[in-house]
């Protein structure tokens, strides 16, 4: 599930797609809003939702609220990596703590986000994040420009 997306990289750039995973639909539409240029998203507004849309799903790094219905975000990127979903994963919270920060790194996020999160901040982190995993330097540079 982490491999390139396909095309004809000389006629277009790849196009990737990010999971944005929140119950507050407010936030999840501006976030998706604000990617769009970039990364071509896919809603779910909790994580029962994002492992159904897994199913038929191809995403190539997702960003998912800490505190939802069920499953919280550590649940979810844990499942979905169990399903084979080795993508970057960006976990969002407002109660963020060097604890949860340092459970998340231990191999089941790629960073944690305090809410609010800075558009600096944002475009940093996922450009860093598909840099490092998909080696695309033109990601990284329309990420940067945001």
């Amino acid at each position: 599930m982490d491999a390139l997306p396909s095309g004809d990289e000389t006629a277009m750039a790849p196009t990737y797609q990010i999971l944005v995973i929140d119950d507050d639909r407010a936030f999840r539409e501006v976030l998706c809003e604000l990617l769009e240029p970039c990364l071509t998203p896919i809603e779910a507004e909790c994580g029962e939702q994002a492992l159904e849309l897994a199913d038929d799903a191809t995403f190539h790094i997702v960003m998912c609220d800490m505190h939802m219905r069920e499953l919280t975000g550590l649940e979810t990127l844990t499942r979905l990596r169990d399903r084979g979903f080795h993508v970057p994963g960006l976990l969002m919270t407002a109660d963020y703590t060097e604890d949860l920060a340092r459970t998340a790194r231990d191999g089941i996020a790629f960073d944690v986000l305090k809410k609010p999160i800075s558009k600096s901040l944002l475009r940093n982190t996922l450009a860093t994040a598909m840099g490092l995993t998909y080696h695309d330097a033109g990601i990284v540079n329309r990420l940067l420009e945001l």
